[in-house]
């Protein structure tokens, strides 16, 4: 091969991975439309098919006191100091950030949310893997607990 022709197949081959990543990066994925049922005679007939969401994903639920939707969050426990071993749950939790230089002039406590709720706890796949644990945390507080979980120290307490 001489050193034009290399040089064209390089080029090409750049193009291709250009072409791929554009395309998976623009295209997204089809929404799975869940299946509605219009009657209670048609319920009674045959059960809907209600796709469950993936361990991952965000949930959203309405809580029983107000129309606030919330959101699940899941971080690694040794990110969140003062977890308790024993928390059942749908334990109630407070949320604390330690900000700390550049972030701020000085270091500061600073409460971020008080209304967490523990979902579950998430073992590591093998015995030396982190343990994870899925917070549900109220929607419009999620921007305020990514940018602390990125640039400040979080810990949990139990409220009075």
């Amino acid at each position: 091969m001489n050193r034009r022709t290399k040089n064209l197949a390089l080029a090409g081959g750049a193009m291709m991975v250009v072409g791929f990543v554009a395309v998976n990066t623009l295209v997204a994925p089809a929404a799975p439309t869940p299946s509605v049922v219009a009657s209670p005679d048609v319920a009674a007939a045959q059960p809907a098919a209600v796709p469950s969401p993936a361990p991952s994903s965000s949930v959203t639920s309405v809580t029983p006191g107000g129309s606030a939707t919330r959101r699940s969050y899941a971080i690694g426990l040794q990110d969140l100091a003062g977890f308790p071993p024993d928390a059942p749950p749908g334990a109630r939790l407070e949320l604390w950030v330690t900000w700390e230089p550049p972030v701020t002039q000085r270091p500061r406590l600073q409460k971020l949310i008080g209304d967490v709720m523990l979902e579950r706890t998430i073992p590591g796949s093998v015995p030396e893997a982190p343990v994870s644990v899925l917070l549900s945390v109220p929607e419009d507080r999620v921007a305020d607990l990514i940018y602390a979980d990125g640039f400040g120290k979080l810990s949990v307490v139990l409220p009075w």
